[in-house]
């Protein structure tokens, strides 16, 4: 009753990073499948493994998560998640840590493989506690706009709401921009 489940909870995190590549436009569909399998008699009421199609202008995000594994998608650290992005080229993922790039290859994979590009290694991102916070307070400070703000936050809750309605209607749903609402 009170509460978005893993959806809400981790699509805060991780959603706003897959929306860099949406340029925080809002999703124009969402349609979902899940379940309660991991924990089935809690009292819960969100599930515990679900994903997401999300469709946005010119590509796709799906959102992924299974709770009680202990490794989430797309991350390079256990007891973690990332976000993965697929491009023609290569695939670059994003998680709390750092990011890195894998090469796509011309054809299946074999001993005579070409890649499109060079793979890049591992990047740590430089993380310290109160970074985020001491950001915001200086935007308010200088009135500058933050990295993420209340429009990308907007944003990203549409797409975690939309992704939780469209599993428990059990359908597609079509999110309208311009009005703000489902279709």
């Amino acid at each position: 009753d009170y509460a978005g489940g893993a959806m809400t909870d981790w699509g805060a995190h991780m959603l706003d990073i897959a929306m860099w590549a949406t340029g925080g436009r809002l999703p124009l569909a969402a349609l979902s499948a899940g379940g309660k399998y991991v924990w089935p008699n809690d009292a819960k009421e969100t599930p515990d493994t679900q994903q997401v199609l999300y469709e946005y202008p010119g590509m796709l995000v799906v959102w992924e998560h299974a709770l009680g594994l202990g490794h989430g998608p797309g991350a390079a650290k256990p007891n973690e998640h990332g976000v993965m992005f697929y491009g023609q080229n290569g695939v670059a993922l994003v998680d709390r840590w750092g990011w890195e790039v894998f090469p796509e290859v011309d054809a299946f994979p074999s001993s005579q493989s070409v890649y499109r590009m060079a793979g890049l290694p591992r990047r740590e991102i430089r993380s310290e506690p109160g970074l985020h916070e001491k950001h915001f307070v200086d935007c308010l400070r200088s009135r500058q706009r933050p990295r993420a703000d209340v429009e990308d936050g907007y944003a990203c809750m549409v797409a975690c709401h939309l992704g939780n309605l469209a599993y428990r209607l059990g359908r597609k749903l079509h999110w309208d921009p311009e009005h703000q609402r489902i279709t």
